[in-house]
């Protein structure tokens, strides 16, 4: 594994920055993530649109899970290749006993996937408390329509806002949100596209009842009106509400993905 990512105007990714044993079939998935993880930031940056540093988290993201793919693959082989002592009996013994475990065998399909894969101590990320949901720094969940919503060839902000009233009654009485202020949401797009024209697409979305499928909230937190900015490659980039995080998130967009923008001192840290 090569110590740096980026040197000067030279980045690796792929086979060209890591080799490590086939096992686990985690090579492409992770030379994959790394071009997406690398291609829209050089975009962006290539386009005059964000800061140089703003290729600088490619290594900050990348190299820690390279190191820890790397880690997986080697124990992987080493218990396929033991033909004696404990790990050939974590192989045959104890393996198939944790595989027919449903919580640890949907734990280790994550993993394989990489889909359980998050940047939550990148300087990319802005995280505030909501009742649930993901944390910035986590891939989007893929709940029904919402994830088709999100193209990647741009950000994408999602606006979760509550249902409309029926008879001036919630739709969802034990949901814990208040109406939304539509001069916030208003502020709040416009200030985005102002931040990113021609780069954030927005969409209000809300919860349905009755169709059977998993509901909005059981993915994205019962917090409502809400708001979630993912990056171009699915991540999570901040999370807030609408109204108190807000000056939060155009100051993250300012400094992160425009150009002119100060970087935060805990950042440069």
């Amino acid at each position: 594994m090569v110590e740096r990512l980026r040197v000067g105007r030279v980045f690796l990714a792929g086979d060209a920055a890591h080799v490590h044993s086939p096992a686990g079939a985690q090579g492409m998935n992770t030379g994959i993530q790394e071009a997406f993880n690398l291609g829209w930031k050089l975009a962006r940056v290539l386009k005059g649109a964000a800061p140089d540093r703003l290729l600088d988290t490619y290594h900050l993201e990348r190299h820690p899970i390279e190191r820890d793919v790397l880690r997986q693959t080697g124990f992987i082989t080493q218990m396929a290749e033991a033909d004696h002592g404990p790990l050939k009996l974590l192989r045959e013994r104890v393996m198939p006993v944790l595989a027919a475990l449903g919580p640890l065998r949907d734990a280790a399909r994550l993993t394989i996937s990489e889909l359980s894969i998050q940047y939550r101590r990148s300087p990319l990320t802005l995280e505030r408390v909501l009742d649930g949901g993901p944390s910035a720094g986590e891939r989007a969940p893929g709940i029904g329509c919402i994830y088709d919503l999100h193209d990647p060839a741009f950000f994408s902000l999602f606006l979760l806002v509550p249902p409309l009233p029926v008879d001036g009654k919630p739709l969802d009485p034990d949901a814990k949100h208040e109406p939304p202020p539509d001069a916030e949401l208003e502020r709040l797009s416009v200030e985005m596209e102002r931040l990113l024209p021609g780069a954030v697409r927005i969409w209000r979305v809300t919860d349905t009842t009755g169709d059977g499928g998993p509901s909005l909230a059981e993915s994205y937190g019962r917090t409502r009106p809400s708001f979630y900015l993912l990056r171009p490659d699915g991540y999570i980039s901040a999370r807030g509400r609408t109204g108190s995080d807000l000056n939060g998130l155009l100051r993250h967009c300012e400094t992160w993905f425009t150009v002119g923008g100060q970087i935060p001192e805990q950042a440069a840290l």
